[in-house]
């Protein structure tokens, strides 16, 4: 996510435009906030605003009729809204009221902050998780010395969520509906072919044709092989040419009559007449097998199947192209999404959806900028009413930045500078900590992470984002280690490697034990490993305790040859290898205690400030297992030692200045005696 950084005043617009013709109201308990909740369909009846304070449910506030609210949000506290109405996407705000007391001491009274939120009709069947993301926060900021807004999504940027969102969905359906389509266009040509066989058959065998009649029932029964008709007429007309032809004389016409059949289909495949062509082949070929008929067939059906795919992307591009002429933004981009399905490697959707983005994006631009530069003015021109005169330069500069070439803002900066002299000591405030803890406590991780390392920037000591950092990473590494179990034993289960899917879960099982999904899964293997043999289950678990041994795994190892042993009991295979295991875990153990003593002592050493002997015991540990806590021990020492160093170099100094003064001093006094 984007996050776009504000420094100066802003209103947020989300769905309708602020009326600017509101007088600012004065608070000196806390932030005001007032605004109108609209809905994108329906009226807003029974709208409300979910209110938490410092983490901690608070009464929700409902929402009259007209939409209109107002909250006082005191002082010092963190706030999260969530703006609610059934049948409508939420929408959520963070308010951080922490000022500086000085500020407070100074100044208490702050312009009311006004907030509209339009929120969007809900959409089922779409992912929604979109909407726990947080659109806007408003905090305090000092170079301000006022509230500002930092904004992650505007109207603009939700509505293109829902709107990727419900290609998403439209994509899923689309493809299982194509799918569902193509099986019954595919058994609606086949009957299709079967009929016409049959037909041109029965016309044969009513000629008395027996010979050409009988490809033509062999080929039907090739296509539906279950129906009874053509198995019986191929018996009985079996029965007739071996009693009217000698059996040489007999091959020596169906080798005639293929040879007659490939020619007729090579003419209908050069005049592009594909599915009659196809037809004769597979005469051909109830006939006698052949690589060249089959591979001729086989070319039919990829013609066939590229004509349907030209015929269906041209009529979604043509419907695209319109939209776009017609500045249909959002509905063009769909479109040419859905083409994309279709076709995938085709270049020409790939860049209009490329122009289209520009486009948004430029409209979007000139439209932000705009409404940037007169909420700006508007924020300077209230605060150099109220004497703010800091806050109105930052405001008027900020607007100068969105019209960079404006008389007007450069006049007011001008007459505002005159009158600001030696003001603007600024305090600098922090509450990413408490935004990172409270996105770790909402399992936003990556946001979290993020805010922990922007922290770390400011104060590098701290331990707590270290920490949090730390339980981050492993937590993303436990769910990505799962899901990579999931996986895996998903394509084994597909192979038919039941033992090895079920393994995979069970490791997965580990990682979360009551997933409902893992658990039903291995149920399902175990009913089929019961219908398996002995040996395959065997030769399973020897594969994957022989993978667990070469990848050095050998807990698992043990674990999966104890299994296999017990499966077949009289193999010595599987207890050679727990032997071998005992003995390298044995060998690990020794090394594990060794690296544990040096560490023992040299932490001992550590907490008695034997620096150096310290050190040296963290390096014989390092030689040992190279672990990261002794180098991060290591680095620590050489951190002390060197700010020793330091320390004593700065002693040394002050010293020898007072000795250097003091002779001075004694100077003087012998030379006042002798004068």
């Amino acid at each position: 996510m984007r996050k776009q950084y504000i420094h100066f005043i802003i209103l947020l617009f989300i769905g309708i435009a602020i009326p600017f013709n509101k007088l600012y109201a004065q608070r000196s308990n806390g932030i005001a906030m007032d605004g109108i909740v609209t809905v994108q369909e329906g009226n807003v009846d029974g709208a409300y605003i979910e209110m938490y304070k410092d983490g901690t449910k608070l009464d929700s506030y409902g929402i009259n009729k007209s939409g209109k609210y107002k909250l006082e949000l005191n002082y010092n506290h963190r706030y999260k809204l969530i703006f609610k109405h059934n049948g409508n996407f939420s929408q959520k705000i963070i308010v951080d009221a922490t000022v500086p007391a000085g500020v407070l001491e100074r100044n208490p009274h702050f312009p009311s902050f006004p907030i509209n939120i339009n929120l969007f009709t809900e959409i089922e069947g779409i992912d929604n998780s979109f909407a726990e993301n947080t659109v806007l926060k408003i905090y305090y900021n000092k170079k301000v010395d006022n509230f500002i807004s930092e904004r992650y999504y505007n109207n603009a940027q939700i509505k293109m969520l829902i709107d990727q969102a419900i290609i998403q969905s439209k994509m899923i359906d689309s493809e299982s509906s194509y799918l569902d389509r193509l099986t019954k266009a595919e058994i609606a040509e086949l009957k299709k072919e079967y009929e016409a066989l049959l037909k041109e058959a029965d016309k044969e065998y009513n000629n008395e044709e027996f010979l050409n009649a009988l490809d033509g029932y062999k080929a039907a029964s090739n296509v539906f092989p279950k129906e009874q008709f053509p198995k019986d007429r191929i018996a009985e007309i079996n029965d007739l040419l071996g009693l009217m032809m000698a059996a040489e004389e007999l091959q020596k016409m169906l080798a005639e009559r293929f040879n007659t059949l490939v020619a007729k289909a090579n003419q209908l495949f050069d005049n592009k007449q594909y599915k009659k062509s196809k037809n004769e082949y597979n005469r051909a070929l109830s006939i006698k097998k052949d690589d060249y008929v089959q591979g001729r067939i086989k070319e039919i059906d990829r013609i066939l199947t590229a004509q349907r795919k030209q015929k269906e992307y041209d009529a979604i591009i043509a419907e695209a192209d319109q939209l776009f002429k017609g500045k249909k933004w959002n509905d063009a981009r769909t479109k040419y999404n859905e083409a994309l399905f279709v076709k995938a490697n085709e270049e020409y959707p790939k860049s209009q959806i490329a122009k289209i983005d520009a486009e948004v994006e430029r409209l979007a631009k000139i439209e932000e900028n705009n409404r940037r530069y007169e909420e700006s003015m508007k924020a300077g021109d209230d605060n150099f009413k109220e004497k703010n005169y800091n806050r109105a330069l930052l405001s008027y500069k900020a607007a100068l930045t969105y019209k960079p070439n404006d008389q007007l803002a450069k006049q007011k900066i001008d007459k505002t500078q005159k009158i600001i002299t030696d003001k603007n000591q600024l305090e600098e405030y922090n509450q990413i900590i408490a935004d990172a803890d409270k996105d770790f406590s909402d399992e936003k991780y990556s946001t979290a992470k993020t805010a922990y390392q922007k922290a770390l920037e400011l104060q590098p000591n701290e331990q707590h984002p270290k920490n949090q950092i730390k339980k981050i990473d492993e937590i993303i590494k436990k769910q990505e280690s799962f899901n990579v179990f999931v996986t895996q034993a998903e394509e084994k289960l597909n192979q038919q490697k039941y033992t090895e899917a079920k393994e995979l879960y069970q490791q997965a099982l580990k990682i979360y034990p009551d997933d409902k999904k893992v658990l039903k899964r291995i149920k399902e293997i175990n009913q089929l490993i019961a219908q398996q043999g002995i040996d395959n289950q065997y030769n399973d678990m020897i594969a994957l305790a022989d993978k667990s041994f070469e990848a050095k795994n050998y807990t698992t190892a043990k674990e999966q040859y104890s299994k296999a042993s017990k499966i077949k009991s009289k193999e010595q295979y599987p207890k050679n290898q727990i032997d071998k295991i005992e003995d390298i875990l044995k060998e690990i153990k020794r090394t594990d205690k060794e690296y544990q003593k040096y560490i023992a002592l040299a932490d001992k050493q550590f907490g008695a400030k034997k620096y150096n002997d310290a050190k040296e015991t963290y390096n014989k540990a390092l030689t040992i297992k190279k672990e990261p806590y002794p180098s991060e021990m290591i680095a620590k020492i050489e951190d002390i030692i060197r700010n020793q160093q330091e320390e004593l170099a700065r002693k040394q100094e002050e010293e020898r200045k007072r000795l250097a003064a003091e002779k001075d001093a004694q100077k003087a006094r012998y030379q006042k005696v002798v004068d």
